[in-house]
């Protein structure tokens, strides 16, 4: 990493910080069962970045590992559109562990360095909107 680039490194945060700003502002304004629905698909829409990442580097280990985690995660997101929306939270926070996990351990596919630290900010914020607001 570079000065430069060092310099940048909490941008990706930020922009979680102010996409799950903007999240919760329009969910506060329009139908619950509507931003219930929404945060379902952007958290199966999120976790799909990565298996598709791995297809398209062609690491058949890191796929697998990828299509699990995401099945992990839109399942819990499925008990959350289906039946308590605390289990949506859980699904974020599933999530925001694996975003954390990508980098210090080198495990899976590489979304890029911006993308782990950007969801691992927004999906723990939108997990505790979920919870304590919803």
């Amino acid at each position: 990493m570079t000065a430069a680039t060092s310099d940048r490194a909490w941008q990706p945060a930020l922009v979680g910080v102010v996409l799950a700003a903007v999240t919760i502002a329009v969910g506060s304004v329009v139908p619950r069962d509507v931003t219930i629905a929404v945060l379902g698909v952007i958290l199966a829409g999120a976790a799909a970045v990565y298996p598709g990442a791995a297809l398209h580097q062609g690491d058949a280990r890191a796929t697998r590992i990828e299509t699990v985690m995401w099945a992990v995660v839109a399942a819990v997101a499925v008990l959350g559109l289906s039946h308590d929306v605390a289990w949506l939270g859980l699904g974020y926070l599933i999530h925001g562990a694996w975003d954390g996990l990508h980098h210090p351990l080198r495990v899976g596919a590489g979304a890029g360095r911006w993308f782990p630290p950007f969801c691992l900010v927004y999906d723990v914020i939108v997990a505790g909107y979920i919870w304590v607001v919803m």
